[in-house]
């Protein structure tokens, strides 16, 4: 419960610093203070769930490059934008962060309800916080302008494959980290509170 109200008071600051000095500083700062956020919390186990979201944001921003204009980011070079690989790492991480919370409180088993739980969650906080984005912080895509937005909320403004990921992406994640946790032998690292396993065995 200490860790819930931890994060939860976490992703508040998040949102405040949002409209305080702009996504992209914002997005780059919390990136930054993971790792010392980890270890202060005491949940260095978690790094390795934080380099797989790192890893799927990377092949995401590099799949949907061109899709990401964004007059307002200064995060970019010639080949990657690093507004959308920042938002996907932290999106991700801070959705199995709260998930482990709310799994240790309930005492959460079945993978099916896991899923669901997570899904429900990562669902919940992308469509926040890209409603936010959108109507409140006015930020736009350029790329991507001339596309209907999901009805109702209005945000992600993208053709309807990129939509679709938007919503794929969370669930695939969850599964990645299931399956290195059971594909593995028994380790010191951990994802969302399990043990990893190790293809290499000890001898």
């Amino acid at each position: 419960m200490k860790n819930l109200i931890i994060d939860l008071i976490t992703v508040f600051l998040f949102f405040i610093l949002l409209f305080l000095i702009g996504v992209d500083y914002t997005m780059f700062i919390l990136f930054v203070a993971v790792c010392p956020f980890l270890i202060i919390t005491k949940r260095k186990d978690l790094i390795f769930s934080l380099i797989i979201a790192l890893m799927i944001a990377v092949i995401w921003g590099w799949i949907a490059e061109k899709y990401y204009v964004y007059a307002e980011s200064s995060f970019k070079t010639e080949l990657l934008n690093f507004y959308p690989i920042l938002f996907w790492t932290l999106g991700l991480f801070m959705a199995i962060l709260l998930f482990r919370d709310i799994k240790l409180i309930f005492g959460i088993k079945t993978f099916k309800v896991k899923l669901i739980i997570f899904s429900g969650l990562f669902w919940f906080g992308l469509i926040a916080i890209e409603t936010i984005s959108y109507h409140i912080l006015e930020i736009r895509n350029l790329a991507t302008a001339k596309y209907e937005g999901l009805p109702i909320c209005d945000c992600i403004h993208a053709p309807l494959w990129m939509q679709i990921s938007y919503f794929i992406i969370g669930p695939l994640y969850f599964i990645i980290l299931n399956i290195l946790n059971k594909g593995m032998n028994k380790t010191k690292i951990k994802l969302y509170g399990i043990k990893l396993r190790s293809y290499i065995k000890n001898k």
